[in-house]
């Protein structure tokens, strides 16, 4: 294995980068969030087999060495934020953490789990700083408990467990760690390799990249534990960096630095360019942010239109706003589908109208979604707001929907005209706001203009034969009904 003997740079020189189809129908039970860490014991037999392809693992950053354990180093305070709390802390995409170890390996999770919090942490500081440099905010989703505090499982491996990252997949895979919406990181308590992480190449800008969605593993074995080397690992299971950015190093990473990303890897070792000087930028996501990371990128630019990291489901932005629906009305029935636009919809979980939850809720992009308007009793103005992680949407004048009742005609004048059709017709009645149509037995009429809400004018369309016919108006509250007060006469 590639360690220090390779005469390379020490900086992140090769990472092995899954690329092979993980498992995506595993039913194993998920071990219960616990703020107490349950020791789990694994059998000695695989019951799934890991992705066997990946072409190589990370080397230490400078300071660092694969042999030599890094010290516990206490929670701070301060300088190291604490996670996000994010909903019950366990439902939905989130990242889960775990320290595993050998059986035959002294169980030192007691001595840890304040570092381990503390290096979580950093890394989630990483994400906030980055976004904040494009006018935006991440956060990472972490399973945590009552308290927000990071939940770190306590798992124990077979004594050959510890040997490969295939093997210890294939054991937390045995063990129920296998949930489609989890990246699981794992502090493995070994010292064979410094990082490794599961990767999906797909750069597709869609929500529904292949790096949203499935079971993602990562390892970061005793002498590489920290911040920098968790926050590498993760934006590696999280979609970064695709083969296809611009300053792609050819091996998943970057060439562009200083970056948390870029390092001269393999298979093509490339001539590395100090894009950002500043050395604080070796703790940030993507120099100049134009390769994976960006909560605002330009129109056009690579990513807009490709996978970007900032997007994804494991990540919280900030507080949802609206600012637009279409359409603005609909009937009290409800089942009108409306397209919300706004910022920050990332794992939008409901919108509601008045308080009553939508349906058939589907996240398009972070700025905009669709949901079908719930059923209401009354008419009236209504405010709509989303939900995500990050909060909820403040009611605002965009945010406005009008639910209608249904239109209804009392008169028409004139009643009646020729076959030709050409006769302005006044229609007087209730909820004609927003009227799109009115039929003469199911022909359109012309020249529509709605004068109020209770009174619109249109031109009567031509018809062969003489006789009354029913005048239906269609407005967001429906189609009005026939009757005798809304029947217009075709004269020969």
């Amino acid at each position: 294995m590639d360690r220090f003997g390779s005469g390379r740079p020490l900086a992140w020189r090769r990472c092995w980068v899954l690329v092979a189809a993980l498992p995506t129908a595993l039913v194993l039970a998920v071990p219960p969030v616990s703020a107490q860490a349950p020791e789990v014991s694994l059998p000695q037999a695989a019951t799934s087999a890991a992705p066997a392809m990946h072409h190589g693992a990370d080397v230490p950053p400078p300071g660092m060495s694969v042999d030599d354990d890094v010290e516990p180093e206490a929670l701070r305070s301060g300088d190291s934020p604490a996670i996000a709390c994010a909903g019950d802390g366990e439902s939905g995409p989130r990242v889960e953490v775990l320290y595993a170890r050998a059986s035959n390996v002294p169980d030192r999770y007691s001595s840890y789990l304040a570092s381990f919090r503390t290096w979580v942490g950093d890394a989630d500081s990483y994400f906030s700083a980055s976004a904040a440099e494009t006018g935006g905010s991440r956060r990472l989703r972490f399973v945590h408990n009552a308290s927000c505090a990071l939940v770190v499982h306590n798992v124990v491996l077979s004594p050959t467990g510890d040997d490969s990252f295939d093997n210890t997949v294939t054991e937390l895979q045995a063990a129920g760690y296998t949930r489609d919406d989890r990246r699981y990181m794992t502090f493995v308590d070994a010292n064979i390799l410094c990082g490794l992480s599961g990767f999906w190449a797909d750069d597709q800008p869609s929500l529904e990249n292949a790096n949203n969605h499935g079971t993602l593993y990562g390892r970061l074995d005793a002498g590489c534990w920290s911040g920098h080397a968790f926050a590498h690992e993760l934006t590696h299971m999280l979609g970064g960096v695709q083969l296809s950015a611009p300053n792609s190093s050819g091996g998943s990473h970057c060439t562009d630095e200083n970056d948390i990303m870029c390092y001269p890897d393999a298979p093509n070792y490339p001539t590395m360019q100090t894009e950002c000087a500043n050395a604080a930028n070796e703790y940030r996501l993507d120099c100049n942010h134009d390769d994976y990371f960006s909560t605002a990128p330009a129109a056009g630019s690579y990513l807009a239109t490709h996978w970007n990291v900032a997007n994804s489901a494991f990540l919280m932005a900030g507080s949802p706003a609206l600012t637009a629906l279409a359409p603005t009305s609909g009937p009290l029935a409800g089942g009108t589908v409306v397209t919300v636009t706004g910022v920050n919809f990332t794992g939008a979980t409901k919108v509601t109208f008045n308080g009553a939850a939508g349906t058939s809720l589907k996240v398009v992009s972070p700025t905009t979604l669709k949901v079908t308007a719930p059923a209401r009793s009354a008419a009236g103005v209504v405010n709509v707001q989303v939900t995500t992680s990050g909060g909820t949407s403040p009611a605002n004048s965009a945010a406005k929907y009008s639910y209608a009742g249904a239109p209804s005609v009392s008169s028409m004048r004139p009643t009646s005209g020729r076959l030709a059709g050409g006769t302005v017709v006044t229609i007087t009645g209730v909820n004609f706001t927003g009227a799109t149509r009115v039929t003469f037995n199911g022909v359109a009429g012309t020249a529509l203009t709605v004068v109020s809400a209770t009174t619109l004018k249109v031109t009567t369309p031509a018809r062969t034969t003489a006789g009354a016919v029913n005048v239906q108006v269609t407005a967001p509250g429906g189609r009005s009904a026939t009757g005798n007060t809304a029947k217009y006469t075709y004269k020969a």
